[in-house]
């Protein structure tokens, strides 16, 4: 993710929906999903699926490259991310819990 100017942190900070667009896993035609997040405060930014499966969680293990669309402040921001699917048991665990 690139370096995050101050207006985007204090959005980031604040806030706890997102929309990310992904290419969708078969075709590569543009997907937009909204979900909640949680924010660690440096880099990382962690959406949930949970629970159960979702066409989306697939279709950024496909295409990692994603973008993610702030919806809230006076002006929203478009931030380009790559994304990683979190598949170990004990990795995902502490950021479920922090939602």
């Amino acid at each position: 993710m690139p370096t995050l100017t101050e207006d985007i942190r204090n959005i980031l900070k604040g806030s706890f929906y997102i929309r990310t667009t992904m290419k969708r896993r078969r075709s590569g035609t543009p997907r937009t999903i909204e979900t909640t997040y949680v924010w660690d405060g440096g880099d990382c930014i962690y959406v949930s699926g949970y629970p159960g499966k979702r066409d989306w969680v697939a279709n950024m293990a496909a295409h990692p490259e994603v973008t993610l669309h702030t919806v809230e402040g006076d002006r929203w921001y478009d931030i380009p991310a790559r994304a990683r699917v979190l598949r170990v048991r004990n990795e995902r665990v502490p950021h479920l819990l922090a939602f």
